[in-house]
């Protein structure tokens, strides 16, 4: 609930109250508009449920190309590429195909790490992941959970990384 409401994401008639400070910006006061600039842009959410995180009537590249596009503001051709390398970051084999399927010929897995690379490809200030190696095999956790420990060093994104498995959290922890 805590990380909904840091991104504004919470149904209009719950009472939210307390403050959120992003940049000397209380997100808690900010408009839709002024959160739609933040959101997917500088915080990046990874819900846990990642077959509900897509579009059920468009393909993965479709969706990961628009996001690339309407949140970098880069060309298609480029967004495609970055879409690929992407789906390849996080060990998905052939990313030209997986750009061609919708999301119900993924396993839960797969749509995880799509959903996982186009955060990690954003760059963001701050990313949210709520159980984001719940629906992974230990190969590819470990492969996920290294690339958010170098997100972390290389460009100094900060993560609320919610999840019960507490060796994950000693691993990427701090303190």
């Amino acid at each position: 609930m805590a990380a909904k409401v840091i991104l504004g994401l919470v149904s209009p008639w719950l009472d939210v109250s307390g403050e959120v400070i992003y940049n000397g910006k209380n997100l808690i006061k900010e408009t839709s508009a002024s959160l739609r600039k933040i959101r997917g842009q500088r915080i990046c959410m990874i819900l846990q449920d990642a077959m509900t995180a897509f579009n059920p009537l468009d393909t993965i590249g479709k969706q990961m190309i628009e996001t690339f596009q309407e949140n970098l503001g880069i060309k298609k051709a480029e967004a495609k590429k970055m879409a690929e390398a992407a789906l390849h970051r996080v060990h998905l084999h052939h990313p030209e195909q997986v750009l061609k399927k919708y999301p119900h010929q993924l396993s839960g897995g797969m749509l995880q790490r799509v959903m996982i690379s186009i955060t990690i490809m954003m760059e963001p200030d701050i990313i949210i992941a709520d159980e984001p190696t719940s629906a992974l095999d230990s190969i590819n956790q470990r492969a996920i959970v290294e690339q958010f420990k170098l997100l972390r060093t290389l460009m100094g994104t900060s993560i609320i990384f919610i999840s019960h498995d507490l060796g994950v959290v000693q691993y990427l922890a701090d303190d």
